[in-house]
């Protein structure tokens, strides 16, 4: 009889406190089961309320960056050229374009201006429809090529107006100086190619 007792008692154990260790499955519902299954429920609602608060805060800024800006006031800034002119004209085949880029924003109530590093600056070539150019590297500078055309020139980057140029005439070997300053916001500002002569103004 005491042999028989162990077993039973073993296998007692085994079923009922230890169901993780019974190679039987386990059909019953014991009560940390169902805790654990209230817990992922409430865990569940709070990750779904976190996101949904998360979209309505960012869907709330116009700032195209959102969550890159924090603080970043809504003010929208004109985008303007520095300086868009022909410096020299290189012995050459093709026509070099070179410049600085500036970010202009507004954070609380403060107008900052600082190099702008990695953005996208390019032509159009009106007559093939090509695209050609860079971007600027860490101090907001940059330079490439480009054959004799007829080109749209345009400044990019997410957060901040694009500045586009129409109607740039280019020559053969002309060395073209091009800076600007991009001002914060979503839109583009735009500028007509004055045939007489390049853009200059000197006011930043």
């Amino acid at each position: 009889m005491l042999v028989l007792a162990k077993p039973k008692l073993v296998a007692y154990l085994l079923a009922s406190d230890f169901p993780s260790e019974n190679p039987r499955t386990q059909t019953r519902n014991f009560p940390y089961t169902k805790r654990w299954h209230s817990f992922m429920k409430i865990r569940t609602i709070i990750l779904t309320l976190g996101i949904l608060i998360g979209l309505i805060s960012c869907a709330k800024k116009n700032y195209v960056v959102c969550g890159l800006g924090s603080d970043m006031n809504l003010i929208t800034l004109e985008s303007k050229i520095i300086e868009l002119k022909r410096i020299g004209i290189a012995d050459t085949t093709l026509a070099s374009i070179s410049g600085k880029i500036y970010a202009k924003s507004i954070n609380k109530n403060d107008t900052l201006t600082d190099n702008f590093a990695f953005t996208n600056i390019w032509v159009r070539d009106l007559k093939t429809d090509s695209l050609i150019g860079t971007t600027s590297d860490s101090k907001g500078e940059f330079q490439f090529t480009i054959p004799a055309s007829e080109y749209d020139l345009q400044v990019q980057f997410i957060g901040f107006n694009n500045l586009k140029v129409k109607n740039v005439k280019v020559g053969t070997g002309d060395i073209i100086s091009f800076s600007a300053i991009l001002g914060q916001g979503n839109g583009t500002t735009e500028y007509k190619w004055n045939q007489a002569e390049f853009y200059n103004n000197t006011n930043k």
